[in-house]
Formats: structure tokens, C-alpha cells, sequence
């Protein structure tokens, strides 16, 4: 699964773009009590929150963490002079066992 990260003109990322790098790891962090979507999932990089999981794309991610599958989320595009909504885009894959 591939998305570009939702809101990041409104966060952390633009303060801390220069500090970002292709293949970076990112946690997702569900946000069952979010305001405006039940669903949303924070995007971080060392707990700093960069964006959010696209609405489009919550609801399948938010199943798999709610069953414990191990997901493996990378930044898989860094562009700070692209538009804002796709300065930054992740990559998530479900990590296998040994992997």
C-alpha cells in the first residue's frame, strides 16, 4: 500500500523535512478518539507527528493493526518543493514472519 501523507503542511513535517529520508521508518499510531475521523491514523518519525494515513486508506490499515499484524511502514518519497500533498509519501507492507 502506497499514500501520500494527509496534512503534512499542517504538522511537524514541514519544520523537520530536511531531517527526512527516503527508506525512514514511520510509526502508525491509531487514533480511535481523534475528532474528525474515529479511524485516524498519525503518522510519526521518532514521535514527532508528520501527518495522517489517508481517509481512503485508514479504515483496511486500522483492521490490520487492530489484529496485531506487524506492519512495516517506510517514507518512500521526500520532495519538499512537490505540492504539499505529496511532499511526503509512505510505503506499508505487512512484515512476514523472520523478515
Amino acid at each position: 500500500m502506497v499514500f501520500p501523507v494527509a496534512g503534512y503542511a499542517f504538522h511537524e513535517g514541514p519544520r523537520i523535512i530536511d531531517g527526512l529520508r527516503k527508506g525512514q521508518e514511520v510509526t502508525l499510531v491509531p487514533e480511535p478518539h481523534n475528532g474528525f475521523d474515529p479511524r485516524a491514523i498519525r503518522i510519526e518519525v521518532h514521535g514527532r507527528h508528520i501527518g495522517y494515513v489517508p481517509r481512503s486508506e485508514n479504515r483496511p490499515l486500522g483492521r490490520l493493526l487492530a489484529q496485531g499484524a506487524e506492519l512495516r511502514a517506510r517514507l518512500i518519497r521526500v520532495q519538499p518543493e512537490a505540492e504539499k500533498w505529496e511532499v511526503l509519501r509512505v510505503g506499508v507492507s505487512l512484515r512476514m514472519r523472520g523478515d
